[in-house]
């Protein structure tokens, strides 16, 4: 007998209605990407390595898919959209063509840890926005991420919106020496008030610097950036105070787009990508283990390839998203599918060509029985059985 073959560790097959659901899925996130003026692009599959070199910032080389072609070029697997579209732009556009929006889907490939139980196949589909360094372009992008979730109709969704560089500021204001800022960020980024105020009393933190800590470990609505802007200013530190400035005007733009009752700000995220320069955001949906949306400003990765550009940007997770559109049942049934089936071959492809020009999906299997054809339908969870006679007569 043969070897059963499998797919690899961490790669899935797609059947039938869920590769319909996903296509879907796509054409509604698609859509709404279109309204707003990006346009459709594709980067290759395989990169060479240095597009995602440790400088850009990108996904860890070990978690990489790493080979070497029969020229000796270093090669790699796709793992991440950004750098690749990045480098794409650079080379096709010049500083006359901004801003430019671009939309594009597809796979970016991580080596996870056995583990980790994480695909290493990722679908994507997402914008960038290249262009000037306004708080109004990451608006705009923002806006399009929250009318995509509408637009797949989902519910109790959020989007989380923090600063790449907030924590690295207040830590510097506070005069921490820069070999335990990684220990700081950590307590900030879990959240674990006793340790912060353990660590604050040990420094002798002011009053102000203690109300900042305690409001990076929170999440809120626009009101916590604005406390924060207020205790910015009484610290008199400018890194600060342009943090917060910035995200004070993202809220203004954002209430303009009608979109700031679906965000929440907070201001300790830490991003997990170092490319990543100001604005950054996540997307979650009830149902799904994992973000289903990640994004947010990386001003300085297009100077590394040549141009001098401001870029912002997100990306969906196709399977997590998935998870959730299917926790909530928000996916619509596939067009019903005929079968069709008879004796007389050549009456079932008049009639099958008949009904696909009346807007009907018609699969056609000649020669099944009654029972035959009862039990392809039920089992491929198709619509219903057309039947036809000896003499082309229609019995269902």
């Amino acid at each position: 007998m043969p070897k059963q073959l499998y797919t690899p560790y961490g790669f899935r097959d797609v059947l039938f209605e869920d590769a319909w659901q996903q296509n879907h899925l796509c054409d509604l996130l698609h859509d709404v990407f279109l309204s707003f003026g990006y346009r459709d692009v594709e980067t290759p599959l395989v990169e060479y390595l240095d597009v995602f070199n440790d400088e850009r910032g990108s996904v860890s080389t070990q978690d990489m898919y790493k080979f070497v072609d029969r020229d000796g070029e270093l090669l790699v697997l796709r793992p991440d959209m950004t750098p690749a579209l990045a480098r794409m732009v650079s080379f096709y556009f010049r500083e006359n063509d901004l801003p430019i929006r671009v939309t594009s889907a597809g796979s970016t490939f991580r080596y996870n840890s056995r583990y980790s139980a994480k695909l290493r196949q990722l679908k994507q589909t997402g914008i960038e926005l290249y262009g000037k360094k306004t708080p109004a372009e990451d608006a705009e992008v923002l806006s399009v991420a929250v009318q995509c979730m509408k637009a797949l109709k989902l519910q109790d969704f959020r989007v989380t919106i923090g600063h790449a560089k907030l924590v690295a500021d207040l830590l510097s204001a506070f005069g921490i020496p820069s070999s335990e800022q990684e220990e700081w960020s950590r307590q900030i980024e879990s959240k674990n008030e006793f340790a912060l105020e353990q660590k604050a009393s040990e420094l002798d933190l002011n009053a102000v610097c203690r109300e900042l800590l305690q409001l990076v470990t929170k999440a809120g609505g626009k009101e916590l950036i604005e406390q924060g802007a207020f205790l910015a200013d009484q610290l008199q530190d400018q890194a600060l105070i342009e943090d917060f400035n910035w995200l004070l005007a993202l809220v203004q733009d954002l209430s303009a787009y009608g979109v700031v009752q679906e965000v929440l700000f907070d201001p300790g995220m830490k991003p997990e990508l170092k490319y990543y320069t100001g604005v950054v955001f996540k997307g979650y949906a009830l149902g799904a283990a994992e973000p289903v949306l990640d994004g947010g400003r990386y001003d300085a990765l297009l100077s590394q390839m040549g141009v001098s550009w401001a870029a912002t940007g997100f990306a969906f997770y196709q399977d997590r998203l998935m998870e959730a559109m299917k926790y909530q049942d928000l996916f619509k049934a596939p067009q019903e599918i005929l079968l069709l089936t008879g004796q007389n071959e050549s009456q079932l492809i008049q009639k099958a060509c008949e009904l696909r020009a009346e807007g009907k999906k018609v699969m056609m299997i000649p020669g099944l029985t009654q029972e035959e054809a009862a039990d392809y339908v039920k089992r491929h969870h198709l619509a219903s059985v057309i039947r036809l006679d000896g003499e082309g007569k229609v019995s269902v």
